[in-house]
């Protein structure tokens, strides 16, 4: 079934590819049932896997920066909250990461 719903895909690519899924999700056959409904909510899922992990590397190695042996004991709130100020729009580290040298 969606070998076939995978066919009828590619002869309708023209748009950006999560407009094309959400289109193709709604197309409807003669008896006014959507025909492409599962494929559509498959694509769909698929397309919110990040392509790559370097976010989740940025955090840890901003982690692996701040909680030092001399930072031992610092408590998980207030890691947070280094991490969420250190994440924030203009800070230097986000200069950094837009604009790599």
């Amino acid at each position: 079934m969606i070998m076939e719903q995978f066919s009828i895909y590619q002869a309708h690519v023209q748009l950006r590819i999560d407009e094309t899924w959400a289109v193709l999700g709604s197309l409807k056959d003669e008896d006014g049932q959507c025909f492409l409904k599962e494929l559509a909510a498959v694509m769909l899922a698929i397309l919110t896997v990040p392509q790559s992990n370097a976010h989740c590397e940025r955090v840890f190695s901003t982690v692996r920066k701040n909680r030092t042996d001399q930072r031992a004991s610092m408590s998980d709130a207030t890691q947070e909250s280094i991490l969420v100020l250190k994440s924030r729009p203009g800070h230097p580290s986000d200069e950094a990461r837009q604009h790599p040298s």
